[in-house]
């Protein structure tokens, strides 16, 4: 044997060896169902890689056939596994089990305990390989059968995929199956059929295929399809308050840009420091902060142990603008409080000025505003003490010139009744005159 068959059956086997590598790179990166369906897909690929790699390496016709035989059930176990794949897709429930499992079942008896399907096993130039039988061509339709199966559920999902991300992965995976696996078909079957099979197109294919497919998932993958710890640590990130993580010794291990941002500390000088030295509590749940400018900020801290008592989580939410606000709320309220007692003393200053009418009751009013209330009062009250003074100077006058008036009326009555007087006393005069003349 020379060393040809080794090189062909290492490649097989490296071939497979980056399938699963690729399978658990994107596992630990993505993990959901797809994620794990893929780690399946490319396990079952990676078993096929050992029994085609050591089906080469084969020392004997009937080292081979035992060899063969798990080489081609690892093959239909990953055309499985790809149906199984491609239904993950459309999360839907694949009904058709009962007849694919017993098919391919059969088709498996028919490679391993007749010949039908190969003759057996012979030796070539890259090791040992199959001799095609009668059936070959039926076996062929099966394995590609169960192919078109898979790209009917990816059809499927890419049409009807409710999610954007699951339709664009169902297309990248279509691609990577139809492209490589036409492709390296043609070819396969054209180089054994010419007796230069010297490559492992098959599972040279296959590899192309997890290959592309690894890149849709990830290019495709929703964000929670992230692991935990990636999630964590970006709203971590992203979250404004601060926020501490300490072990069971109360040490800080990871500090948010929120606790370096309040503290005024860098990250460097957070960790490896007891959370006490940064936080010390005042009632309750509220905490003063220690800041870099040796001031302390008022906080309110929640804290969440983790992985039991193995560690902790200090949240802590920055109170000091609502503090602020309360004091500006109180002393808003105190002013509105104070021009509310303010508008109403006026509201009863000017009541009393409409009920006295009277200059010195109005002046008596105003000395005690003047004594007694504030300047904005006394400004407030000031032009209605000015206007009810005035009217009643004005009623004062209007009282005067009424006495005068009616003085000057007795006056009138009086002079009118000397009038009368003197005429009856000039009509008894001629009367008497006339009575003397008749004389």
């Amino acid at each position: 044997m020379t060393s040809f068959p080794f090189i062909y059956g290492y490649s097989i086997l490296a071939c497979g060896g980056v399938s699963l590598l690729i399978g658990i790179f994107l596992f630990s990166r993505y993990h959901s169902g797809l994620g794990r369906n893929y780690f399946f897909l490319t396990t079952s690929i990676f078993c096929v890689a050992i029994t085609e790699a050591f089906l080469r390496l084969a020392p004997n016709p009937e080292a081979a056939q035992i060899l063969g035989s798990l080489t081609v059930s690892c093959w239909y176990l990953a055309f499985l596994v790809y149906i199984y794949f491609a239904v993950s897709f459309t999360e839907c429930r694949f009904k058709f089990w009962p007849v694919i499992i017993p098919l391919t079942a059969a088709f498996l008896w028919l490679y391993t305990s007749t010949n039908v399907v190969i003759a057996g096993y012979q030796k070539y130039p890259y090791g040992y390989g199959l001799v095609p039988g009668e059936g070959y061509i039926l076996n062929s339709i099966m394995t590609d059968g169960l192919l078109i199966i898979g790209l009917y559920y990816l059809f499927k999902a890419r049409k009807e995929a409710r999610e954007y991300y699951r339709r664009m992965q169902a297309g990248v995976f279509i691609l990577a199956t139809i492209v490589p696996a036409v492709v390296g078909e043609i070819i396969d079957h054209w180089l054994i059929f010419a007796g230069q099979y010297y490559v492992p197109l098959g599972v040279v294919s296959v590899t192309a295929i997890v290959i592309i497919a690894a890149y849709g998932i990830l290019r495709y993958a929703p964000i929670f399809g992230l692991s935990n710890g990636a999630i964590a640590e970006a709203a971590a990130l992203v979250l404004g308050d601060p926020l501490f993580i300490v072990d069971s010794e109360k040490v800080i291990n990871y500090a948010n840009p929120g606790a370096t941002k309040l503290t005024g500390w860098p990250v460097g000088e957070l960790i490896g420091k007891r959370i006490e030295l940064y936080l010390s509590a005042e009632k309750g749940k509220i905490y003063n902060l220690k800041r870099n400018n040796r001031n302390n900020a008022l906080v309110n801290l929640e804290i969440f142990p983790v992985a039991g008592d193995k560690g902790y989580i200090y949240l802590a939410r920055d109170l000091s603008s609502m503090v602020a606000l309360r004091k500006a709320v109180r002393k808003m309220t105190a002013a509105n409080n104070l021009a509310l007692r303010r508008e109403r003393k006026t509201i009863e200053i000017i009541f009393e000025f409409a009920d006295a009418l009277k200059l010195p009751d109005i002046e008596a009013i105003w000395w005690r505003v003047e004594e007694n209330e504030d300047q904005l009062t006394r400004e407030n009250v000031r032009p209605v003490y000015l206007l009810t003074r005035e009217f009643a100077n004005l009623v004062k006058e209007v009282g005067l010139a009424r006495d005068a008036i009616a003085a000057k009326v007795s006056e009138l009555e009086k002079a009118n009744m000397l009038m009368v007087g003197r005429e009856e006393a000039l009509r008894g005069l001629e009367k008497r005159y006339e009575a003397l003349r008749k004389k």
